[in-house]
């Protein structure tokens, strides 16, 4: 009971504080623990114990199971009439019902462990509930009911001494009056809280209080005292090497420059941008970096597609257009995937629950099956009746959940089918995204050709007028002569211009299937040029060495274009972000936050990608090779497969390399890899040489 009561002051705690990454690490490993044991354990009330701490322990993490956990210790607890149990059953099943935003499900069983607790006279387990009961009103912003029961579970702790929880529910109530825009009080609780924390020795729990003042200040736009609290919050969680709860801090710091930034703008709009608002905004831009760095260590995706989306607003302020951009994509990008993660996770849950109904149903058909037996011995003719009554009933109940786990099997199928499609359909255009970043610098460049000669043409012409009005013809046709070479050049560009254009639009077409007589060389150097532009028109950081060693006698071959080119773009680009990834401790070594020094090898390390063809037995071969980190042994086999990818979640489909296979194969041809882990990879396209137009 002590274990679960505790379990319970760490639950409220994380009700003042959005980090449970701590707490989700704890309870994981409690879990492996107590799956083991259970493993071996009889049917007794200690297997009835440990079942419910393995439901609380999932609460947070995997709230299908633990309802699963939870159900198992309610149903032997009846068996064994331990009054005990049942209440603590119920007290973990409304805590993982909790966990999915389930709140009447919730409310019954905690009202319900609340009757048993009362019942046995079981103090510790009134407050557990009293609690829980409170947090859930506090979910559902019924603050009035949830204040009601916070000060009934603080009563309940003065009575026994739990320090620890009194501080804990003071935290919550100061909360809940912030959110009432009572700050006075809010701050008067936060700060009680803070005290016992401090004289406990608690400071995961006084980083929390510190933090959650720092709101209260905030929310009164008091910066400097808001950054204050938050500062030293900060610290608190650097110490304990807590990153969620250091990311969370970060990112309210980031908050607050910001605001203070909007606000300067705001009072300077006729002013161009004042230097201290560009501080504030660097500044905020600096801690949005580390909050990005931190969420993606911990795979917080639904906060790290929050601070993708508050970086995309400051990047906009700064007048960084083009970061902005490609941060709002980032968080737009993370955001679809917390609702798909969500999504799958509803989906097995459900699976989870509905395991559990026919493991009871079988259960109790065999109960009935056993009871048939004792009562054979009483009434042979009326228990064969029975028996045929009930097993009409079975098998009839067996063919409903038959026909409704089929019907659930074919939607979910259908489901996965449309996922699919459209994740496919997300690469496709992820490739042509690249296209495009590459394609709008080439074009500028030509542009600005166009742009300046057609300027100094204007001036040629003033000034020729001016030589013909004095009576300088001489002068005046040299003026002229100059003109006409302007004049040519501008049209140079601006056919240079035509032709990238219309190659784009040959690139962004619906591929036609057709094959066609085609310079892969040619083909090789634009997507190379379009890759390396592209990334670096996202990432300005981004830097590496091209090489090409070409084969001049290979000439044209038949292929798709569009297809091949996919191909070859999608293997450079991950060529470059295998260098790019080998390089980032160099570039890491400048943030102080995250206290990484890059090696002298790696400072010195050259990120290098080279791509070639040669014709080769009887064959054409197509290599992109790079020295980055190489694919490890162990996932070699796994890299074609779809939906497979070594990126970090959300900066990859898993798509690329699947479909560039199956595209080489529909070619005729194969696509093949060779690695060696710290030194590099080489992919190969081999297509026939029949192929050669």
């Amino acid at each position: 009971m002590k274990n679960f009561f505790c379990q319970i002051w760490l639950l409220l705690v994380c009700i003042a504080c959005s980090s449970v990454s701590i707490a989700q690490k704890k309870d994981q490993e409690r879990i492996d623990s107590l799956l083991k044991v259970l493993s071996n354990a009889k049917e007794d009330t200690n297997k009835i114990k440990l079942l419910n701490d393995l439901s609380a322990s999932y609460s947070y993490i995997n709230s299908g199971k633990g309802i699963k956990a939870g159900n198992q210790a309610l149903s032997l607890a009846e068996k064994m009439n331990w009054e005990k149990g049942k209440a603590n059953a119920m007290n973990s099943l409304g805590t993982n019902f909790e966990g999915r935003s389930d709140y009447p499900n919730a409310l019954k069983y905690y009202f319900n462990a609340l009757k048993l607790f009362e019942k046995s006279g079981n103090k510790e387990g009134i407050a557990a509930s009293l609690g829980s009961i409170g947090i859930v009103y506090d979910y559902q912003s019924d603050y009035a009911k949830a204040l009601e029961y916070y000060f009934k579970v603080v009563k309940m702790c003065e009575e026994l001494n739990n320090r620890q929880g009194i501080a804990a529910y003071y935290g919550n109530i100061g909360v809940i009056y912030k959110n009432q825009l009572n700050y006075s009080g809010a701050l008067n609780y936060q700060l009680k809280a803070l005290n016992i924390n401090d004289s406990l020795g608690d400071k995961g729990s006084s980083a929390i209080n510190l933090s959650n003042i720092g709101v209260v200040y905030d929310s009164q736009l008091e910066s400097a005292k808001a950054l204050e609290y938050y500062f030293k919050a900060l610290k608190i969680f650097n110490e304990l090497g807590d990153e969620n709860g250091e990311a969370v801090t970060l990112s309210n710091i980031a908050f607050v420059y910001l605001a203070q930034a909007k606000d300067k703008n705001k009072k300077n709009k006729q002013n161009a941008l004042l230097v201290d608002k560009k501080k504030l905004l660097e500044k905020a831009k600096k801690y949005t970096d580390s909050t990005i760095v931190l969420f993606k260590k911990t795979d917080d995706l639904k906060n790290l597609s929050l601070s993708y989306q508050q970086l995309s607003e400051i990047q906009s302020l700064l007048g960084d257009k083009t970061g902005a951009l490609e941060s709002y994509k980032r968080y737009d990008l993370f955001k679809d995937s917390v609702f798909n993660i969500e999504k799958n996770n509803k989906i097995t849950e459900t699976a989870m629950q509905y395991e559990f109904d026919q493991k009871q149903a079988t259960t109790k058909a065999e109960q009935e099956k056993k009871d048939a037996v004792v009562k054979r011995t009483r009434n042979l003719q009326y228990l064969v009746i029975m028996a045929f009554l009930l097993l009409g009933i079975f098998l009839f109940y067996g063919y409903l959940q038959k026909n409704k786990a089929k019907l659930k099997i074919e939607k979910a199928y259908a489901d996965l089918k449309s996922t699919q499609s459209q994740l496919i359909q997300s690469e496709k255009m992820a490739s042509l995204g690249e296209l495009t970043a590459g394609i709008a610098h080439e074009i500028q460049n030509p542009l600005n050709f166009v742009n300046n000669f057609s300027e100094v043409s204007n001036e040629l012409m003033d000034e020729m007028n001016i030589e013909l009005d004095k009576g300088d013809v001489n002068e005046a046709k040299i003026i002229a002569t100059d003109i006409k070479q302007n004049l040519e050049k501008i049209n140079h560009h601006g056919k240079r211009a035509g032709d990238i254009v219309k190659g784009m639009l040959q690139h962004s077409r619906v591929s036609s299937a057709v094959k066609e007589p085609t310079d892969i060389n040619a083909l090789c150097v634009e997507y190379l040029r379009l890759s390396y532009h592209g990334l670096r028109a996202k990432d300005k950081s981004f830097n590496a060495t091209m090489k090409t060693d070409f084969d001049e006698s290979i000439g044209n071959i038949n292929i798709i274009p569009q297809d091949i080119g996919r191909v070859i773009l999608n293997l450079i680009n991950n060529a470059f972000y295998a260098v790019d990834e080998k390089s980032a401790f160099a570039d890491l070594s400048n943030k102080n936050l995250l206290k990484v020094e890059a090696s002298a090898d790696e400072v010195k390390y050259e990120p290098t990608v080279l791509v070639s063809t040669q014709k080769s037995n009887g064959k054409i071969e197509i290599s992109v090779k790079d020295n980055g980190n190489g694919i490890p042994q162990k996932i070699l086999d796994k890299i074609f497969q779809p939906f497979f990818t070594t990126k970090p979640t959300g900066q990859g489909t898993g798509l690329g390399l699947s479909l560039s296979y199956d595209i080489v194969k529909a070619h005729g041809g194969e696509l093949k890899v060779e690695t060696k882990e710290g030194k590099g990879s080489e992919f190969t396209i081999q297509l026939p040489i029949k192929s050669i137009a």
